[in-house]
């Protein structure tokens, strides 16, 4: 927000003249909040225009005075008693919307925070569902099939009906995380369904009883949400949250990412940023993509082709025209293995197309991409060179 007095003040005499947006309001409001310095500061600019508006027997100057109860004096005796005890429980009710209205964004952020701090194994080598009474139910296989019950009361873990377990409605949050080099498609109790990408983390109820459907999500997930419209779905990550009613997108939010990018395949999608000023805000249509950088605090939107986004889910990389090192990320990503490009593979400037399988074993996918290219590869020290083919 900003802070000059210079701002400060023609955000006060706009409010006093009638002029103030919404927004004007609500900075005005929360800055006087924030220390004693400001009201100080606040004081001395309403006594510059006391005298002037006041006694020209304004009503919405009282009306402000009123709300954030910062004028400490004694004010001029005004004769309508009754308007002014209507004002102030007016002011009481506002003021306590724009807390509610403040603290929600933060309230979320805080509480994904407090989930996704936890020590989870996302290097190791079983998919895990962490049940909110504190049992762990760890999973083979590459990929693992997680359902929830219509009425929430349990969760079935792999299709051959074993591993039921059965849950206390009451204890609502659990957290599925799936380690690198694997993937996770889970069933909420509302049909959505989601596929986790390697090294994602998802916390989800067991049953939606709130107006809104909220997941909390760190990594990459796919969605292919049940239509609701009379309780939005809402996927929340660090710095970003998406709204949708019936639809289907992909997320990427990794931690160490400085984007987070949304991909929209059906449906309509709202992307906005969690900050309560500096908000950003867009609705996606299908076939677009929002990308947002928390640092520049930055968002935008393009046209893409949804399927090179989501090929994941289906077991494999799709490539078209792509450069090295963007397949070499991916696969950094999918496998969290550290790989060196060779000065002499990078000038060579590989564009490739076609599919890339992501096979359990991290070399086997490696020693595919060398076979369409004029790259071979080793491992040393736990690292994976890719040098120029001899």
């Amino acid at each position: 927000m900003k802070k000059q007095s210079g701002y400060i003040k023609e955000l006060v005499w706009k409010y006093i003249q009638g002029e103030s947006s919404v927004t004007d309001k609500k900075e005005l409001g929360q800055w006087i909040a924030h220390s004693d310095e400001n009201k100080a500061e606040y004081i001395n600019l309403k006594e510059e225009a006391e005298t002037s508006l006041i006694e020209s027997g304004n009503e919405e100057w009282t009306r402000f005075l009123s709300r954030y109860e910062i004028d400490k004096k004694p004010v001029r005796r005004m004769r309508f008693s009754v308007f002014m005890r209507y004002a102030a429980s007016i002011a009481i009710i506002l003021g306590s919307a724009i807390s509610i209205y403040l603290l929600q964004d933060k309230g979320s952020s805080k509480q994904f925070e407090a989930l996704m701090t936890q020590e989870d194994q996302i290097d190791g080598n079983q998919t895990t569902l962490k049940l909110a009474d504190g049992e762990n139910v760890n999973i083979e296989g590459v990929h693992s099939t997680i359902e929830v019950s219509d009425d929430g009361s349990s969760i079935l873990v792999e299709k051959q009906a074993k591993n039921t377990q059965t849950i206390n409605k009451n204890v609502q949050l659990n957290k599925l995380v799936v380690p690198y080099g694997k993937t996770a498609n889970l069933t909420l109790a509302d049909g959505t369904k989601v596929w986790l990408n390697a090294g994602s983390r998802l916390v989800f109820p067991l049953a939606f009883e709130k107006k809104t459907r909220e997941v909390f999500l760190e990594g990459e997930a796919y969605f292919d949400v049940h239509h609701n419209e009379d309780k939005p779905f809402k996927v929340l990550t660090k710095d970003v949250k998406f709204t949708v009613l019936g639809t289907t997108f992909n997320v990427n939010a990794y931690s160490d990412n400085s984007k987070i990018e949304a991909v929209l395949v059906d449906g309509s999608l709202r992307v906005e940023n969690k900050l309560t000023f500096s908000k950003k805000q867009v609705t996606l249509k299908p076939g677009q993509k929002s990308a947002y950088n928390a640092s520049a605090k930055q968002m935008w939107v393009a046209d893409v082709d949804p399927s090179y986004y989501t090929a994941w889910k289906e077991g494999y990389i799709m490539m078209r025209k792509s450069s090295i090192t963007s397949v070499v990320e991916r696969l950094q990503r999918f496998y969290h293995q550290e790989v060196n490009i060779s000065e002499e593979v990078l000038r060579k400037n590989h564009k490739i197309t076609g599919k890339l399988v992501l096979t359990q074993n991290k070399e086997q996918a490696f020693a595919a991409l060398c076979e369409i290219t004029d790259m071979k590869y080793f491992v040393q020290n736990d690292t994976i060179l890719l040098i120029d083919r001899d």
